[in-house]
């Protein structure tokens, strides 16, 4: 490459990466609130229940193969009360922007 094109990769690489790194910070700026209100939830004595993409959670577990048909995996401290949620009727959602605290 001439060295017209070299800079150019630059500058078109160069937003990417600012955007990716945003968005990093983003998802990180969510998971301290997340945190926080766990924290504040559990002592209070509350039980939680993280659901999480089981793509996602596949980098830091190892499934059986029958596990493959589900879609979610759910992270809980309380495994009997976990089993009753129904997410698709019983759930209201809140969505973490980020900018809470």
């Amino acid at each position: 490459m001439k060295t017209e094109q070299i800079e150019l990769v630059k500058v078109i690489d160069f937003p990417k990466s600012k955007i990716e790194e945003k968005e990093r910070r983003e998802r990180l700026d969510k998971l301290d609130v997340a945190y926080k209100l766990l924290e504040e939830l559990v002592k209070t004595g509350a039980e939680f229940h993280i659901v999480i993409t089981r793509e996602s959670t596949s980098e830091l577990f190892e499934f059986p193969k029958e596990y493959n048909k589900y879609q979610y995996a759910t992270l809980t401290s309380n495994l009997k009360e976990a089993k009753k949620i129904n997410l698709k009727d019983n759930t209201m959602f809140y969505p973490i922007q980020g900018d809470e605290l």
